[in-house]
């Protein structure tokens, strides 16, 4: 089985989520994204009946302080994760087109890259910090 990990910005939680619990199917089907939303949708609910304080990321945002009708949410979910798939791959490729043009460069980031996730560790959060090069290609990039 296949599984997706998605950090959230806020907190650097990770949900995982099979393909077909993806918001978006790969046909671009929405009612993936209505079962994800609908079971946040409850979620919310008992927090509310339970006098808990509701916290999140954007989807609890959309759900708890507007007066968007699902569909709405639906819709604005859909284009977020289009647009967010859109930017990250458009400046990745522009990140490897550059790192292409400057082979020391590139080795100097890998050798980086490295140091501070060995093997095939999966950089958490705290790792960014200790990868400036890294972040100075991102920022020369954007530039």
């Amino acid at each position: 089985m296949i599984t997706l990990r998605l950090y959230t910005m806020e907190s650097w939680q990770i949900d995982t989520f099979t393909p077909s619990e993806l918001p978006v199917s790969p046909r671009g089907n929405k009612p993936n994204a209505e079962k994800l939303v609908d079971k946040k949708m409850r979620e919310i609910q008992e927090h509310v009946e339970k006098g808990r304080t509701i916290e999140g990321e954007y989807l609890t945002y959309l759900l708890a302080n507007t007066k968007m009708t699902p569909v709405d949410v639906y819709g604005s979910l859909c284009e977020l994760l289009l647009a967010a798939v859109d930017t990250t791959s458009n400046t990745t490729s522009w990140i490897l087109y550059n790192l292409a043009q400057d082979p020391s460069t590139q080795q100097q980031l890998y050798e980086e890259v490295s140091n501070v996730c060995p093997g095939d560790q999966i950089p958490e959060a705290k790792d960014f910090a200790n990868m400036p090069l890294l972040k100075a290609v991102a920022k020369e990039t954007l530039r």
